[in-house]
C-alpha cells in the first residue's frame, strides 16, 4: 500500500528558495556549411545549449554554451571533423541562474 502525503507538509515554513549559478563558456563554432550538419551532430552530446545559428559566405556559425571541463573534447572533434574550422571562446563567464523552491 503506497500512502501519499501533500507536499506542504514537508516543507518548512523557513525555508528559503535556492538559487543555483552554472558557469558555462559561450563559444563561437565556424566551419564550412556543407560540414555543419555532421558535426553539429557529433558535438550535440558535448553541447549545454545552442544560443545561436547562422550562415554567411559559404560558411555555418553556431553560437553555444559548453561546459569548461568539455572544451578540449569540443576541440579535438572540430580539429578532427572539419576542414577550414575554428573555435573562438567569446565569454568565459557565460552564468546561468536556476532556482529551486
Amino acid at each position: 500500500m503506497v500512502i501519499l502525503f501533500p507536499a506542504f507538509l514537508f516543507r518548512s515554513p523557513f525555508s528559503l528558495p535556492l538559487t543555483f549559478f552554472f558557469s558555462f563558456v559561450l563559444v563561437q563554432i565556424t566551419l564550412l556549411k556543407r560540414q555543419a550538419e555532421y558535426v553539429k551532430e557529433l558535438l550535440e552530446p558535448l553541447l549545454e545549449k545552442i544560443e545561436e545559428e547562422g550562415e554567411k559566405d559559404g560558411n555555418a556559425t553556431i553560437v553555444c554554451l559548453i561546459d569548461p571541463g568539455r572544451y578540449r573534447e569540443v576541440e579535438e572533434v572540430i580539429n578532427k571533423e572539419a576542414k577550414k574550422a575554428t573555435l573562438e571562446v567569446l565569454d568565459l563567464a557565460a552564468v546561468q541562474e536556476e532556482t529551486v523552491v
